[in-house]
C-alpha cells in the first residue's frame, strides 16, 4: 500500500490544526504519521506588532499611488515620514502583503518614457 504524502501542499500551520488530542492517539504518535516534528505541535504563530502593522498601512498607501515602487523607494518613503525602517524588514513586509514585481524591467522603461 502506497504511503500517503500529508505535507504536499500544505503549510506547517495547516499541518499542526491535523493533528488533534482526542485519547486514542499520543500526541508524539499523531506528529510521526502526519511527519512533522512534535515541537512544530506546540508553537504558536505570532502576529505583527502594530508598530509593523502601521508600516504596513503606510506601505498600502504609498503602493496604491506607486506601485512601481520598490523596496528601496519604499524605504526612502517610510525615511521621509520619519521612520527608520531596514531594508530587509521593508522587504519582509512587502512580501507578507504578497507585493511582488508586478513590473517588469521593459515596462517600467516605457512607463517612465511615457
Amino acid at each position: 500500500m502506497a504511503k500517503k504524502n500529508f505535507k504536499a501542499g500544505r503549510t506547517p500551520h495547516q499541518l499542526q490544526d491535523m493533528i488533534q488530542q482526542d485519547g486514542k492517539l499520543s500526541i508524539r504518535r499523531l506528529c510521526e504519521l502526519v511527519e512533522i516534528n512534535r515541537s512544530s505541535c506546540y508553537y504558536e504563530l505570532r502576529g505583527e506588532s502594530n508598530e509593523n502593522l502601521q508600516i504596513m498601512r503606510y506601505m498600502d498607501e504609498e503602493h496604491i499611488e506607486h506601485p512601481t515602487h520598490g523596496v528601496l523607494q519604499m524605504q526612502d518613503f517610510l525615511f521621509a515620514l520619519g521612520m527608520h525602517v531596514n531594508e530587509k524588514r521593508v522587504r519582509r513586509l512587502f512580501k507578507a502583503d504578497g507585493y511582488y514585481g508586478a513590473v517588469s524591467t521593459a515596462e517600467s522603461k516605457q512607463i517612465g518614457e511615457g
